[in-house]
């Protein structure tokens, strides 16, 4: 039962960085891309840049780092969840079968 919450947690943190980055990065091609201005684009951390001399570019590092972000978030939530639940119901699960 733990493992599951711990799961839901975790997966649930996960979808949330994907979700802010699918936001952020919504409006992408919205506005003209300007030489002089770049912008970038990233929840926590910014990894693509779009415009400037450069072109489009990804910045891998902080492409890991937002990765890394979003795992460490994911696994304290689930560890948390998981303790919360433990705490809540104990070592049984909230809907155990009754003996024969």
């Amino acid at each position: 039962m733990q493992r599951r919450v711990f799961l839901l947690g975790l997966v649930n943190c996960l979808l949330l960085f994907i979700a802010a980055n699918v936001w952020n990065f919504r409006g992408l091609y919205d506005q003209p891309t300007l030489l002089d201005a770049p912008r970038w684009f990233g929840v926590p951390v910014e990894f693509y840049g779009v415009g400037g001399f450069g072109g489009d570019y990804i910045l891998w590092s902080n492409l890991g780092a937002d990765v890394a972000v979003a795992l460490t978030a994911g696994l304290l939530v689930g560890w948390a969840s998981a303790l919360i639940s433990r705490r809540s119901w104990g070592n049984a699960p909230p809907a155990a079968k009754p003996p024969n």
